[in-house]
């Protein structure tokens, strides 16, 4: 071919593949747009190929290469397109922008980088937001490429704000969250408020994480913070109170709060038994059960709560807050422990009906109603006893002699709640009980204005 060299010069056929011709071809690339096929299968013919590039500082050819629209490159839905070089990168790119940008689909020499400027930093806008379609792919691998190049180029300061408000944490539970929301760990019963690392994010970026403030587990503030986030479902579901997750959230985050002191705790919320949220110093210990003469309008604590936790937040007592005086008449709602028939007149009637020897045969049928019970005994306590600690002061007046009534059984609640019903008492469709529509219970006041019934651990005052 070499004797065919001159004639070709002299036909215009180049030698070496020049800027200028490069210059030239571009500026027929980025203005035929409409056979793209043929010009990207053309573009990526030259893209591909060896330039003599020269030494000079050529103005011009920066502006051609970079913003005329000519590079071939596949776009985000698979098609084939013309772009610049602000809108495309490299294949080997793709996992830093491969979501947001086009990408040409073959390797590019280092030569060619350099003119196209692919060999400088990502713009932190491309990034974040091909951050952001990773996360919303759930593509581990691109938000893993896109964190260790943030960190790389030492740009984490930069987009501090945006890595703290995009869900760019693995959690252990696979989903992505804030990185205000994870911790190392510490959260293990905390979802969805806050959340565990996932151990191999943890460990794979675990300088970029600690340079954003992730804390070993949750303090104090956090766990106030995520109280204070917490937003109750509207409608019928909240009236209903929280759902039994969020319930279970709640009570673990007192848990962990009381760690902290009852003196730091001003501000912490309390599960009520009814599943709402109330002030800590609004909340009730129920330790009074189903005879507490204060229903539904008290903030009792939820049962859930441990002792040991309402002992540390120093949550008072219902029998302290009646004994303070805490609680008056108001708290009172029309369940409370009283009988329901007029007593006066029921009473009366029971003693007319009921000799004071059947009184005898009445403990014995509680006794065998109790279930449980396998003796009864009787004792005349003539004793005068100590007036200090009762549960109300109005008792200080029936501390004397007493006939003490006893059995080893406990009675159930549906008995108690026989007592509040006089004259259609618990046993009346039950066929193994002994006794009838709850009369029988009155005959008490053969013997006093005050009987006093100890099951369990309740003390029903019927005055």
């Amino acid at each position: 071919m070499d004797e065919y060299k001159g004639v070709a010069i002299d036909c215009g056929l180049r030698e070496r593949l020049t800027e200028d011709l490069v210059k030239g071809r571009i500026k027929c690339f980025a203005n035929d747009h409409d056979d793209t096929e043929r010009t990207w299968d053309m573009a990526g013919k030259l893209l591909q190929s060896k330039v003599e590039w020269s030494s000079g500082a050529d103005t011009e050819l920066p502006v051609i290469l970079q913003e005329l629209e000519w590079l071939p490159a596949i776009d985000c839905y698979g098609k084939k397109v013309l772009a610049n070089a602000a809108q495309c990168r490299g294949l080997d790119d793709y996992l830093l922008v491969g979501l947001v940008h086009s990408l040409v689909q073959f390797d590019i020499t280092g030569d060619w980088k350099q003119r196209l400027g692919w060999d400088g930093a990502i713009p932190i806008t491309t990034l974040l937001a091909q951050l952001e379609r990773g996360i919303e792919k759930g593509d581990g691998k691109v938000v893993h490429a896109v964190l260790k190049y943030v960190q790389g180029e030492d740009q984490v300061e930069i987009c501090y704000e945006e890595l703290m408000d995009l869900r760019c944490t693995l959690t252990q539970s696979g989903c992505f969250v804030s990185p205000r929301m994870a911790f190392h760990t510490g959260c293990e019963r905390l979802e969805p408020y806050l959340y565990n690392i996932d151990n191999s994010f943890w460990y794979d970026n675990s300088s970029l994480l600690q340079r954003l403030g992730i804390k070993e587990k949750p303090d104090l503030e956090d766990l106030l913070q995520a109280q204070r986030e917490f937003q109750p479902r509207k409608g019928a579901e909240e009236e209903a109170g929280l759902k039994e997750a969020d319930i279970a959230v709640q009570i673990e985050i007192i848990k962990l709060a009381a760690v902290f002191g009852r003196d730091r705790l001003s501000t912490l919320m309390i599960v009520s038994a009814i599943g709402s949220l109330c002030a800590l110093e609004d909340a009730t210990y129920n330790d009074l059960g189903p005879l507490s003469p204060v229903q539904g309008t008290a903030n009792f604590t939820h049962p859930d709560i441990p002792y040991s936790i309402v002992v540390k937040l120093r949550i008072q007592p219902l029998s302290e807050r009646i004994k303070k005086g805490q609680l008056g008449l108001a708290d009172i709602d029309d369940d409370e422990f009283d009988q329901h028939e007029e007593v006066a007149d029921g009473i009366n009637d029971t003693l007319e009906r009921y000799p004071v020897e059947a009184t005898f045969k009445e403990y014995l049928a509680n006794a065998d109603d109790a279930g449980s019970a396998t003796q009864i005994n009787w004792l005349l306590d003539a004793r005068q006893h100590p007036q200090v600690s009762l549960v109300t002061p109005e008792l200080s007046a029936y501390q004397g002699p007493a006939l003490v009534v006893h059995n080893d059984g406990i009675f159930q609640e549906k008995d108690f709640e026989g007592l509040k019903h006089v004259g259609r008492g618990s046993k009346r469709d039950d066929p193994s009980t002994i006794g009838k529509f709850g009369r029988g219970s009155q005959t008490m006041y053969h013997w006093t204005d005050v009987p006093m019934l100890l099951s369990g651990s309740y003390l029903v005052v019927l005055e």
